[in-house]
């Protein structure tokens, strides 16, 4: 399956320009209110977090004063990004899949649901794919930092052109130049990538209806990019760019290099600004995704605007599987009402420039005390420029001159300094004990790795420091949750498939089309950090302890219901207690966090086997499945009706013959 072409808007004429003016009135409007977050506080920002000082040299106290800035924001950014991160790389799968419901035997769920983790981990680990670490690393950098992020998403399908010679060359001619060589080409147009891509959004180049309260609400949105000449043309040529529309801006660019921003840029990388020309010239445009109005019906558009000239390039119905648009959004923290989050960077200024004050007033007064001051007299043959440097010899009497030493001893600010940093590690959340090393395991006494020690202290940080974990953590969800959702909407091409060999792809394959069809949902739960591999290690191990007694008080059953000389209300009592076993053995096996329920528990089709039997006749044995239920005796009648006994009806309810109900849940 291809991506299918997006559908135009074409409204009419009339229509058209009200959808222009609606698209136009409503991104002048959002763009004025970001304009103050966009232009003064992300430089702020961005400032505080890579911990640059305000001015490069200090001129106070005195010329190159101390200007040093304690890195509070920057440190803990990189402790709450790495422990982001490391809470869903360390430990494979990044996206744990777990089936819903009872699954029937011959439909392989539990394949279906394995394959599906291995390929998500194959397309979000490869480079050449979705490269989700390098996008997530600079995504939680952000949204620890600046408190929101946004990640695009879309579904691409890029061709480039394979030219190749077969290496048979002929000469054609001579000439004074020298021989004319023809070589045999080949050309063939190849699909170098397709799938999806997604890519982390700079702050300034995304914004929402900032009353909204998440992404998926917010009534219009847009994403603001910059193309060059060739990138235009390019868009042009594959029909995301109108043809006319860009004949009418292709004279009006909005500079004619690069913007004064991405210069500056680079610049504080050590690099020079580009030079100008037409080919380096650059077009700005907006794409804007919101809900429009039209005769009587709601529909989702793309529009993209070139806000300079007015002219829209393109506009298209949302062609994504249930009118999800191609973005996910992340924020820190849920504590106040809108869209935007609340980051390190606004949360710790004061902080860091308080403890960046004291630690310059500490060096700046060392210095002063390192310094001295020479009071001389009106001597002649004193001069006024004189300094002092060790071993210095001075021809005046001890009356004539005297020598102060500037500044004063005072105590240290040392422990001010201190507990400054500790109130903004209290405030961050990551002053809790151990929190650098969560999710990696804790090391006794032999340099073993302990479950149970990173247990207890996932357990302790889960009050404050998690909270932000499973914030990003919903983030990575969805971006796996669309990513598997657009794969089984337009497909995954079949090299991609074949690299799980004929049974892997064969079950792959199923689940998408499960997918595709509805009969797999994908609801998200963020897992919290507390629970890692070890953990579910150890209790893997116990609960097999459990399934084999379980199967052998089950066998030890059935050896007595076989036997002849038991009177049948023995064993109607000993049927009975199979399907009671098997409830209560459900329930546990959904708690321990298995999902194929049904292969786990064979009583099931046993008891559904011998009801059959109940029911052509074959009465001996025969029972419901259901827990507690009435198995037929003599003549139909059974044993519970002729002692006037009703019958309680309790039990285990199971699927028909090659039904199934349930689907893969990505938590």
């Amino acid at each position: 399956m291809s991506l299918n072409k997006p559908v135009i808007v074409n409204l009419g004429e009339t229509e058209d320009t009200a959808l222009d003016n609606f698209v136009y009135d409503n991104l002048i409007s959002l763009r004025d209110t970001y304009k103050p977050i966009h232009d003064d506080k992300l430089s702020k920002w961005r400032r505080l977090t890579k911990g640059l000082p305000k001015e490069k040299t200090r001129e106070f106290p005195w010329p190159n004063a101390s200007n040093v800035v304690v890195q509070v924001i920057g440190e803990n950014v990189d402790t709450i990004k790495a422990i982001q991160l490391g809470s869903i790389y360390e430990i494979l799968p990044l996206w744990p899949t777990s089936l819903l419901g009872d699954w029937d035997t011959s439909e392989e769920g539990e394949e279906q649901r394995s394959i599906t983790e291995r390929f998500m981990d194959e397309m979000g680990l490869s480079r050449s794919e979705l490269d989700l670490y390098r996008t997530e690393s600079k995504a939680a950098h952000d949204i620890a930092s600046l408190g929101s992020v946004v990640v695009k998403m879309p579904y691409v399908v890029e061709k480039q052109v394979i030219v190749i010679g077969d290496g048979d060359r002929s000469e054609v001619s001579d000439t004074t130049n020298g021989a004319h060589i023809r070589q045999a080409l080949t050309q063939e147009e190849k699909v170098v990538y397709e799938g999806p891509r997604p890519e982390k959004l700079a702050f300034e180049e995304w914004a929402a209806t900032p009353t909204a309260q998440t992404w998926e609400k917010a009534h219009f949105k847009y994403h603001f990019y910059t193309l060059k000449k060739f990138e235009c043309e390019k868009k042009v040529f594959e029909g995301t760019f109108d043809k006319k529309a860009w004949e009418k801006i292709s004279l009006s660019p909005d500079r004619e290099g690069m913007s004064a921003e991405k210069i500056q840029l680079l610049q504080d990388q050590g690099l020079g600004g580009p030079s100008a020309g037409k080919n380096l010239a650059e077009w700005d445009f907006y794409e804007c995704w919101f809900l429009y109005w039209y005769d009587n019906k709601c529909y989702s558009i793309c529009y993209t605007m070139h806000l300079k000239t007015k002219t829209r390039m393109i506009a298209f119905f949302n062609f994504y599987a249930d009118n999800e648009e191609p973005f996910e959004f992340g924020r820190l923290g849920y504590s106040e009402d809108g869209l935007l989050g609340y980051g390190f960077a606004e949360m710790g200024e004061m902080y860091q420039e308080e403890a960046s004050t004291m630690h310059n007033q500490r060096t700046d007064n060392r210095t002063l005390l390192n310094t001295s001051v020479i009071l001389g007299g009106r001597n002649a043959r004193m001069d006024a420029g004189i300094t002092l440097f060790p071993m210095a010899v001075l021809p005046f009497s001890p009356d004539e001159i005297a020598i102060e030493t500037l500044g004063a001893k005072a105590d240290s600010s040392v422990p001010e300094e201190g507990l400054t940093l500790s109130l903004a590690k209290a405030r961050f959340g990551t002053d809790m004990p151990g929190a650098e090393g969560m999710g990696s395991g804790t090391v006794d006494r032999k340099g073993n790795y302990s479950s149970m020690g990173t247990f207890s202290i996932m357990q302790q940080g889960n009050r404050r420091i998690n909270i932000n974990v499973t914030d990003f953590r919903y983030l990575h969800l969805n971006i796996g949750r669309k990513s598997l959702k657009q794969y089984a909407t337009f497909g995954v091409p079949q090299d991609k498939i074949r690299k799980f060999g004929d049974v892997g792809a064969k079950n792959l394959q199923k689940a998408l089309d499960n997918l595709r069809r509805g009969r797999l949902e994908l609801p998200i739960k963020a897992a919290t950090a507390s629970i890692n591999k070890e953990i579910e290690k150890q209790t893997g191990m116990l609960f097999t302890q459990v399934m084999q007694r379980h199967y052998g008080a089950i066998a030890q059953i059935l050896q007595g219901i076989t036997n002849p000389t038991i009177p049948p209300e023995i064993k109607e009592f000993l049927t009975g207690s199979i399907g009671g076993m098997s409830y209560v053995m459900e329930k546990l096996v959904r708690a321990f966090g298995y999902d194929d329920i049904y292969r786990m528990q064979p009583e099931k089709a046993l008891l559904n086997k011998m009801n059959k039997g109940a029911g052509n006749g074959n009465n001996e044995g025969a029972v419901s499945p259901n827990a507690g239920a009435t198995p037929q005796g003599n003549g139909g009648q059974s044993i519970q009706q002729n002692a006037g006994q009703p019958n309680d009806n309790r039990g285990v309810s199971q699927p028909a013959p090659g039904q199934s109900t349930g689907g893969v849940l990505l938590r």
